[in-house]
């Protein structure tokens, strides 16, 4: 019996002896690498969709929406697929499992807040763009109205300090301004005689060079008559006898200087038409001529002198000799100044009042530029710690850019939950 056992025992272990024989394993070492391989071509369909339109402003389009998120889900493939050559070495197993899903939750709430993230850019630009438009076209209408109101203002202004009392400046630029236009006129009619007076000593005619030396003789000469009047009438009212003599014997010289010289010039211009108005009767002598040119001299002087000679010429005089005037009413030029001055501020000030809604709105367009790109890059980021730690080191969504920069404290907190472990 023992012998016929043990026969049957070696028959049977002779029999699948040769039967293994027979069998061949072949181990195929490409086996190993088929998790990875087939995100390849993946990969490549999913790149080629974006870049193999021919149409640039296409593939623009397309890489602002869809590269951040291809890129992602490529990313979060290969780190998925190689977490599984390591899932066999790890400790932990089902909690790695469930850390890996919520990662590719994190994933598709990145991606769907990168595309939302895009849309709210989008309209916070038009938004932004908007509101700047709107506050520059008001700053502008503002300016533009008080452009408009600058000369009314301005007038005003200037009546307002010049009522005030001070230094009379409208009277001291009409007093020179008539005495413009009295050496003018003056020297139109005086041209001819002068002319030829100097041409029979000379020999030589140039009106050319005379005029201006002459206008400016004549010019000198109506001031000088009006700072005259001045101080006779200040020694007048001052009860200076004396003063009151020798300014009147200078004024008697000048008014027969003028009368001759000047207004006699003016009357002989119009003696014809005195006669061919009165038919020939009346003929100007030499003493109703000047006896005229007296009055006409005396009527111009008068209504200058009361009107406002006699509030310009001490402020000439005053100048002239360096004396202090009284500060009184601004310049024309110095009230324009500080209006455009201060137009100027309130088109500046428009800004300054929105200074709040820029900064509120800068922080918001660099949060609405940025945080749909960080959303993308911190869930590629939490896959490879996921990989490698077990842990994901971002807690999404972002909500703001303070939480993006907190990558130190981030770091030391996964450190110290890897140490405790």
């Amino acid at each position: 019996m023992i012998e016929q056992a043990s026969t049957t025992v070696n028959a049977v272990v002779q029999h699948a002896t040769e039967t293994a024989n027979k069998i061949s394993f072949s181990f195929d070492p490409n086996l190993l690498s088929i998790p990875l391989t087939w995100i390849l071509p993946v990969q490549k369909v999913l790149l080629d969709f974006i870049f193999s339109s021919g149409n640039i402003a296409l593939i623009i389009l397309k890489i602002i929406i869809l590269l951040m998120p291809i890129l992602l889900l490529i990313t979060g493939l290969w780190v998925t697929m190689a977490s599984i050559y390591t899932i066999l070495f790890r400790s932990y197993r089902i909690k790695f499992i469930i850390t890996l899903t919520l990662a590719w939750w994190d994933i598709l709430t990145s991606a769907w807040n990168y595309w939302t993230g895009l849309i709210r850019f989008v309209f916070l630009c038009f938004g932004w763009a908007w509101e700047l438009i709107k506050l520059t076209v008001g700053a502008v209408v503002i300016g533009f109205l008080r452009l408009i109101t600058l000369p009314f203002k301005g007038a005003s202004e200037i009546a307002r300090r010049y009522s005030q009392g001070g230094v009379p400046w409208i009277a001291v630029t009409v007093t020179l301004v008539w005495c413009v236009l009295e050496a003018t006129i003056f020297t139109y009619t005086l041209l001819p005689t002068v002319s030829e007076l100097l041409a029979d000593m000379t020999g030589i005619e140039s009106q050319g060079i005379i005029v201006p030396f002459l206008f400016l003789f004549l010019f000198l000469l109506i001031t000088g008559s009006f700072a005259c009047l001045y101080v006779l009438f200040e020694a007048v009212k001052n009860k200076k006898v004396e003063q009151i003599i020798q300014m009147l014997l200078v004024e008697l010289f000048v008014l027969f200087f003028e009368v001759v010289f000047l207004y006699r010039e003016l009357v002989d211009s119009l003696t014809p038409w005195i006669a061919q108005q009165t038919g020939e009767h009346v003929r100007m002598g030499m003493a109703s001529t000047l006896l005229l040119s007296a009055f006409l001299w005396a009527g111009i002087r008068g209504m200058t002198w009361f009107l406002f000679a006699r509030f310009g010429t001490p402020t000439i005089i005053a100048v002239i000799s360096r004396q202090k005037t009284e500060p009184g009413a601004a310049a024309p030029e110095e009230t324009r100044k500080e209006i455009l001055q201060e137009t100027w501020e309130n088109f500046i000030n428009v800004f300054k009042n929105n200074a709040d809604w820029f900064r509120d709105s800068g922080v918001k367009f660099a949060e609405a530029a940025s945080l749909p790109v960080f959303q993308i890059i911190a869930a590629a980021v939490n896959m490879m710690t996921v990989l490698i730690t077990s842990k994901m080191l971002f807690s999404l969504p972002f909500t703001s850019l303070t939480q993006v920069m907190e990558t130190r404290e981030l770091l030391n907190s996964i450190f110290k939950k890897s140490n405790q472990a």
